[in-house]
């Protein structure tokens, strides 16, 4: 996927501009930033953050979409989260730890992110203290994700779900998989193809 480099589309300012959005960071902060962030490319089907590899980096979603994963004792696929443009992902308990991630990430599209390394936040705390902050809003933000999607099977039924989840990630419309969203939404793939023929045949 290739991207124009110019000012509204250079993936290391989105990111930084996305930080900011975050956290007022300092002129020190931003411009190492610019030196540490790595822009990289990557083709649709690679495993990001495989199982067993120690999540290293944190990634900001230039262009792209990414499904996070873990299988079952059964060994069925099922799916943790999503992620599209200008979002950051990484697993917070491999990286906080440096210990082997538990799940997988694909990337569902070829897609471009920026990345941050663990020792490059690390030394990014050592020059500007406030910017642990920075870390903590993004936990914060996935931690809000998680919880949003609980509240997705506490709150309401299979078509509900699905209903629910077309109007919180509009963007993901025709770019996700229905057996992807259907274990995301804890429903059969069935129940999800029922839905979307009932919706044609409302129209």
């Amino acid at each position: 996927m290739a991207l124009p480099s110019t000012p509204a589309t250079d993936p290391t300012e989105a990111c930084i501009a996305y930080f900011s959005s975050l956290l007022e960071l300092s002129d020190p902060a931003i411009g190492f930033l610019r030196n540490r962030l790595a822009v990289q490319r990557f083709s649709k089907g690679t495993l990001l953050m495989p199982v067993g590899r120690v999540n290293a980096e944190i990634y900001f979603i230039h262009a792209g979409l990414l499904r996070n994963y873990s299988l079952n004792t059964d060994g069925k696929d099922i799916t943790n989260w999503f992620a599209l443009e200008s979002n950051i992902i990484f697993d917070p308990h491999s990286y906080r730890n440096q210990i082997p991630n538990q799940d997988n990430t694909e990337l569902l599209e070829s897609s471009v992110l920026v990345s941050l390394k663990y020792e490059d936040l690390r030394d990014l705390y050592q020059l500007d203290p406030p910017a642990r902050s920075l870390g903590q809003r993004i936990t914060e933000m996935q931690l809000l994700y998680m919880a949003n999607r609980v509240n997705l099977f506490r709150s309401f039924n299979s078509e509900q779900r699905y209903l629910q989840f077309l109007e919180l990630f509009p963007e993901m419309s025709g770019r996700v998989q229905h057996q992807h969203v259907a274990s995301f939404l804890n429903i059969s793939r069935e129940t999800v193809s029922r839905i979307l023929s009932s919706k044609i045949k409302k129209k």
